[in-house]
């Protein structure tokens, strides 16, 4: 981005904003994501098969829960199971799927721009 750029003060905003995200729960990516790109409620979106946008934002507070736990030395220390690492890694790549299509369903409609990647 450069001066000059119409996107120059929308990056500096974002990036300011960015920089002061220190937890990523639910409720801290949906306030980031409102506030920076104003799509709404974007945890809404996040629900697939099998998996409600309730069940996979308590799912990614209770991990995020268990990271601060083991952290800062909780005790007793949560107990993970052998799978847990790999079913975090379904959780995070759905996430990340469903909140890539709620930010391009949400330019394409309410701003009218076409697909921004």
């Amino acid at each position: 981005v450069t001066a000059g750029d119409p996107w120059c003060a929308l990056n500096a905003f974002a990036q300011s904003n960015v920089a002061n995200f220190n937890t990523p729960d639910s409720d801290g990516v949906k306030k980031l994501i409102k506030k920076v790109l104003g799509v709404p409620n974007l945890p809404m979106h996040w629900r697939w098969k099998n998996n409600s946008s309730t069940k996979a934002a308590n799912r990614l507070d209770e991990a995020l829960l268990k990271r601060h736990q083991i952290v800062h030395g909780v005790k007793p220390r949560p107990k993970i199971a052998k799978t847990y690492p790999t079913k975090l890694l379904v959780l995070f790549e759905h996430l990340a799927g469903r909140t890539d299509f709620a930010i391009k369903t949400h330019f394409t409609t309410s701003h009218s721009v076409s697909l921004p990647w």
